[in-house]
């Protein structure tokens, strides 16, 4: 995700991991999930920091195992 690229913090990573815990989230972040993408795994920590419920992400990581991501 671009703002992880331009602006690698960590309070963008847990912006993103807050989005990524809404019902409308994965919707908004899935498109991203493109070739040579790392902002994936510093999401899910950043969600693990926060205690988001790790299963709210779990379509994300399907996604992307499933893209070879």
């Amino acid at each position: 995700m671009a703002i992880l690229q331009i602006r690698n913090s960590s309070e963008s990573a847990r912006v993103l991991a807050q989005i990524a815990a809404t019902p409308d989230g994965i919707n908004f972040l899935r498109p991203h999930l493109k070739p040579g993408t790392t902002w994936l795994p510093k999401v899910l920590a950043a969600g693990n920091a926060l205690k988001l419920p790790p299963g709210n992400a779990l379509p994300l990581v399907a996604e992307a195992v499933k893209k070879g991501r």
